[in-house]
């Protein structure tokens, strides 16, 4: 624990670093706790992932196109369309070398954000998924989270030691949440626990399991 110094006066008191600061303990000079991944090319990245009967019903298997025009996957995580940024969220100035959106180039993140800005640690926490907890199947968004969380593992955390990961699971049922992080948890390269919930709140008798 930290002391916090208080002037004599009541006021706090300005802190000051001292030799035995949780900088020069840790060795991290900055940790960025909010680095957004995007998947480059929609759901069907999560297609390694996935067995053959879930890239079906995930309508991912090969048998369509995922382009923005024509058919789309047949299943989509809901969009948070309450609270929308009109200037939006994407720095313009992050897009990778091959025009990809920003935050879908793991190695070009890194060196455009956390070597230029000495990020010794930067939290993944998958923005795509935020919306998981409104999906009416609970078995489904379970499966998107498991999938999600093996890309995540498999794409962003292998190409540089200093990202670090955030296990998605599915609110809809704590059993199958909780065997998640027990599952991806095993990967001490994750380090935080995503809950995206829509209408079941903390606290709500649903999770008591």
């Amino acid at each position: 624990m930290t002391a916090v110094p208080v002037a004599t006066s009541g006021a706090p008191a300005p802190l000051q670093a001292e030799s035995g600061s949780v900088h020069a303990e840790s060795g991290y000079s900055l940790v960025d706790c909010d680095v957004h991944p995007i998947m480059k090319g929609g759901l069907g990245d999560l297609r390694p992932f996935l067995t053959t009967a879930a890239q079906h019903r995930l309508g991912i298997d090969g048998r369509r196109g995922l382009t923005t025009s024509g058919q789309r996957e047949a299943v989509s995580i809901p969009r948070n369309l309450l609270y929308v940024n009109p200037a939006g969220v994407l720095r313009g100035d992050a897009h990778g070398p091959d025009g990809s959106a920003p935050g879908a180039d793991p190695r070009f993140t890194a060196e455009h954000h956390l070597d230029a800005h000495g990020v010794s640690r930067a939290v993944l926490i998958g923005g795509e998924v935020l919306g998981l907890g409104a999906m009416p199947d609970p078995d489904l968004a379970a499966t998107i989270a498991s999938a999600y969380n093996d890309w995540l593992a498999a794409t962003w955390l292998a190409a540089d030691d200093r990202y670090r990961g955030t296990i998605v699971v599915g609110a809809q049922d704590p059993v199958q949440a909780a065997r998640e992080i027990r599952r991806s948890g095993a990967d001490e390269r994750f380090v935080a626990v995503l809950l995206p919930l829509t209408n079941l709140m903390m606290g709500q008798r649903h999770h008591y399991p």
